[in-house]
């Protein structure tokens, strides 16, 4: 059977410079102290997934607390990422 992601590969988002995992399975694991960019990785497959959408960037900036879904600034932000 073929994984949806076989791999992955995240470059310059966030905290994360440069990250490669060759190789993914059906279920992952991702652990490690605060602050080291779990959540951000997981941002960053959201992105993909989502195809950088403004509604996908919208909800990763809501999550954050960095924007408010009620303002209309939001395809200013969207062009930041």
């Amino acid at each position: 059977m073929t994984l949806p992601l076989p791999s992955l590969k995240v470059e310059n988002y966030r905290n994360i410079e440069h990250l490669e995992i060759p190789e993914l399975g059906l279920v992952n694991l991702f652990v490690g102290k605060n602050n080291v960019g779990k959540t951000s990785l997981l941002e960053a497959l959201a992105v993909y997934v989502g195809k950088a959408t403004p509604m996908i960037i919208d909800a990763i900036l809501v999550s954050r607390e960095e924007y408010d879904s009620d303002d209309e600034s939001l395809q200013g932000r969207a062009e930041v990422y």
